[in-house]
């Protein structure tokens, strides 16, 4: 069971981060194309991304790989107090650092994605 849980939530974890990476630099084009008529570059604007990118899946990561496994050691221990040979509740650290990675992973190419795909300055101020 618990490998399935980590095959299904995994991807709908790095999911939601690429969605909020994604969702951020939308919201916030109006002023990335004033940073760019003062004379921001594609790579700074990238730049940019990135860093919002680490600032919302750091702190997710940060809090919950240690929740989870904090969870998960009493949850196992109480759900198979009764069934001799149920297995001990220790999560490998490749397992969490591997993890991670690819969370990072998924938000780093999200913001390169978000970059590329953001409307050009004159565009995006035209209304304003």
């Amino acid at each position: 069971m618990p490998a399935v849980l980590a095959v299904v939530l995994g991807p709908l974890i790095a999911l939601a981060v690429a969605v909020l990476v994604r969702g951020g630099a939308r919201r916030r084009l109006s002023n990335l194309a004033t940073l760019t008529v003062l004379g921001l570059t594609s790579g700074q604007r990238r730049t940019v991304l990135l860093w919002s990118s680490g600032a919302i899946a750091v702190p997710t990561l940060l809090i919950g790989i240690p929740f989870g496994i904090g969870v998960r050691s009493p949850a196992v221990g109480w759900l198979g107090a009764g069934i001799r040979g149920w297995p001990r509740a220790i999560v490998p650290a490749w397992i969490a650092v591997g993890f991670a990675a690819v969370i990072l992973a998924v938000g780093a190419m999200t913001a390169v994605l978000a970059n590329r795909q953001l409307a050009p300055a004159a565009t995006a101020l035209r209304s304003e």
